[in-house]
């Protein structure tokens, strides 16, 4: 096929199929693997559908995220992601020393909270399998009648670190890839940061000793566990003697872990820290490993021989203390934060507003501490839901207090949903303004019905909530935060003062306690039963993991760093395999397209597709780059990323692969998208004031063109589509039923435009 082009489209979060991705009813997989997969359309007998002088192909990346049963059970590793996302959310310290001191402190204090949620999962899985199943429940069971219930209790030890085993496996995958190959000219030549460094794609995927140190923090507090529950019964000195080795032993993994750094190598990536990893902590890991099982062993032997009739389980004292090392370390990751933030204040002067880092820096903090907070929320459900389910009693102190945070957690959500309604109502009236003004300039046979307006102006009020994002972390994280030291005080029966009593936990506190309480024992409680229908359903259907898992398209891209009971990272296979096929098709890799080299080949990315067709680009060499352009829609490349992963997506970043692309790159999106927008221009102003005009990449400021058929905005290369897209007055060349926010994209006119803009040599 001489003189054709390729149009590769990447689909976003949630995995959209094939079929929806190319439009066609029938399509077929013509490359990539089981994961990654690229198809394209074709009719009922499997022939291809192609336009004369367009290949039309799809770039399926989602089921690295949701394809198997095993993936549906990835929701219960959410507060792990959060905490080792927040290690890539680390501001870059650049080459003063100073910076770099305070990095590495940060990074150290955010893998310090993993192994702390790790010891918390530990401290529920014992709490449940040994108290609530085993003891409260399977000893009064006449199936076990005669049956010692020390025994029940050792299998409940033994079950606990099969289910530590289930999510360290849920995170390891075994297949390793090698980063793209360097091209002469690529930005990632000339740049040795973030997405450009080798060491972010050729990391080990399982990080094998960052895994083993995890796995080995859970099974000591399993076995922790255990010895507390001997100590009960134990007229020897046997079980204190295992406690103490277990609380050494989980000391000794802590600190370990805390001065690991990164085990993939994808945050440092330095010759040191690679000896360091293989000579030293790889045979420590392994040493922590077998201690671990040795632990658990004890403690099954000295529970084997107990009698269950004279004890009463209490945790509590030992749960104050792992609550205590959580408030300091979430105390210290703060302050470390905030240092780390000052000393790097100034490296985003010259970026514009928007591309400035969430909370001027804190984004770690929040994140790791939000990570932990909602992890403790997972325990306490999965805790109350199995009291619920067996009828025992869960209401110990230190549920009690888990349930009272969550319910003020609830309390504080509502707050904020109200006021934010009550600020998008206040906003309504400009909102309407700005939409009147952006559809009256279409010419008289394309506009919308009246009735639309109001509806438009509601969704861009919500689509404006992501602007919020900051706001919600901090004060989550702030509020958690609050509530974990006052909890901890608390639980070691310090009186505090008045001004802490509405976060006070204690049950003497009166009626309004109670009510809290209650409604977090709902909230926790609910949480359970949706994480367990939730759960099940995605186990099977790939449709329920798709919309499950979209966290995971977000969370999932980073490799693992600070936590390893996280899905494997897929921008180490996507990145090159896309970067591959880009190569294939313009005739540059060893094997050669049967159609022959396109003249050139347009990605076309939407949403979370958008970074991997951005860290894609930045390997492309520069005569490789001259063939390609860039479409993408719905994405996060503004809003989002260089906020959050400042040291891997950012303004400068951006304006070099627009550059490198030779102005190429047409970014679409829509004021009714609720979780993207421009990624291109900032300082846009009101379309209400007249006169239109915008700050944007490769143009600087400038007047906004205003395309009177479809009424999009031009802001340089950003592109503002009406949603919905207008048609006649009485709606007969076209359907005006719904707004597209995030989606449907591709049927807009203005994407073909765009298209056709991006193919075309500049």
């Amino acid at each position: 096929m001489a003189g054709h082009w390729v149009e590769l489209r990447i689909h976003g979060v949630s995995g959209a199929p094939p079929e929806d991705l190319l439009e066609s009813a029938h399509t077929k997989q013509v490359a990539g693997d089981s994961s990654g997969r690229f198809f394209r359309p074709t009719d009922t007998l499997g022939q291809e559908l192609q336009k004369p002088g367009r290949i039309l192909e799809g770039y399926h990346w989602g089921r690295f995220t949701s394809g198997s049963w095993r993936q549906g059970l990835w929701l219960i590793l959410v507060p792990f992601g959060f905490v080792n996302a927040a290690a890539f959310m680390v501001p870059h310290p650049g080459d003063r020393r100073p910076e770099r001191v305070w990095h590495t402190i940060v990074g150290a204090l955010i893998r310090a909270l993993g192994i702390c949620l790790t010891c918390i999962f530990g401290l529920s899985i014992g709490l449940i399998l040994v108290d609530l199943l085993a003891w409260q429940w399977a000893a009064g069971l006449d199936t076990f009648k005669g049956v010692r219930t020390g025994l029940l209790m050792s299998a409940g030890l033994v079950v606990g670190a099969l289910v530590l085993l289930g999510l360290h496996q849920l995170g390891n995958q075994h297949r390793m890839r090698r980063a793209p190959e360097d091209a002469p000219g690529s930005i990632a030549e000339s740049t040795t940061v973030g997405l450009c460094r080798r060491a972010f794609y050729a990391g080990d995927p399982d990080a094998p000793t960052l895994g083993r140190l995890h796995l080995a923090a859970g099974w000591t507090e399993v076995a922790i566990i255990g010895s507390l529950t001997a100590q009960r019964v134990s007229s020897s000195g046997f079980p204190d003697a295992l406690f103490v080795a277990g609380l050494i032993v989980l000391i000794l993994i802590a600190a370990a872990t805390t001065l690991l750094g990164d085990p993939s190598g994808s945050v440092t990536g330095t010759q040191r820290h690679e000896m360091w990893h293989d000579q030293v902590m790889r045979p420590v890991s392994v040493a922590a490993l077998l201690s671990s099982v040795g632990l658990i062993a004890c403690s099954v032997g000295a529970l084997a021989g107990t009698d269950g009739h004279a004890l009463t389980l209490d945790f509590d004292r030992y749960s104050s203390w792992l609550a205590a090392v959580v408030g300091v370390g979430v105390l210290a990751l703060l302050i470390a934060n905030a240092i780390l933030a000052w000393l790097t204040r100034n490296q985003e002067d010259a970026d514009p507003r928007p591309f400035r880092r969430y909370a001027g820096g804190m984004a770690p903090w929040a994140a790791a501490s939000t990570g932990v907070f909602i992890g403790v929320g997972f325990c306490g459900a999965f805790v109350l839901g199995t009291a619920r389910l067996v009828g025992a009693n869960a209401q110990t102190a230190l549920i009690y207090r888990t349930t009272y945070a969550w319910g003020l957690t609830v309390l504080l959500l509502a707050t904020m949903v109200v006021v934010g309604l009550l600020f998008t109502i206040a906003k309504r009236t400009a909102l309407v303004r700005e939409v009147e003004a952006s559809y009256d300039v279409l010419r008289p046979d394309a506009v919308l019905p009246r009735r639309w307006i109001l509806r438009i102006a509601l969704a861009c009020g919500v689509s404006r909530v992501k602007n919020t994002i900051p706001v919600v972390f901090l004060t989550t994280a702030i509020g958690g935060m609050l509530i974990t030291v006052v909890t901890t005080v608390e639980m070691f029966d310090v009186n505090l003062p008045t001004v802490f009593g509405w976060l006070s936990a204690v049950p003497s506190d009166g009626p309004s306690a109670r009510v809290v309480t209650s409604l977090g024992t709902y909230a926790l409680t609910g949480l359970a039963a949706v994480l367990l229908v939730l759960g099940r359903r995605s186990l099977r259907t790939e449709q329920t993991r798709r919309g499950v898992n979209v966290v995971w398209d977000v969370v999932s891209f980073w490799p693992h760093s600070a936590h390893p009971f996280v899905p494997p990272a897929y921008s180490q296979f996507a990145v090159r395999e896309l970067r591959n096929r880009i190569r294939f098709h313009l005739g540059l890799l060893d094997v050669q397209p049967p159609e022959g080299p396109a003249d050139r080949v347009v990605v076309a990315a939407h949403s979370q597709g958008s970074l991997i067709a951005f860290a894609s680009t930045m390997w492309l060499g520069e005569e490789e780059s001259r063939r390609v352009g860039l479409l993408t829609f719905g994405s996060q490349l503004q809003v989002a990323f260089p906020r959050a992963f400042p040291g891997y997506v950012n303004h400068g970043l951006i304006e070099q692969v627009h550059q490198q692309l030779d102005g190429r790159w047409i970014n679409l999106y829509r004021e009714t998208d609720p979780i993207a927008g421009p990624v291109l221009s900032w300082d846009r102003t009101s379309m209400a004031q007249g006169d239109p005009h915008s700050t944007s990449v490769g143009v600087g400021e400038g007047e906004d063109r205003i395309d009177e058929r479809t009424g999009r905005r031009e802001s340089g290369d950003d592109w503002r589509l009406l949603d919905p897209t207008p048609y006649d007055p009485e709606l007969q060349l076209g359907a005006v039923d719904r707004m597209g926010r995030h989606s449907g994209f591709i049927d807009c006119p203005d994407y073909a435009e765009a298209i056709e803009l991006v193919r075309r040599p500049r």
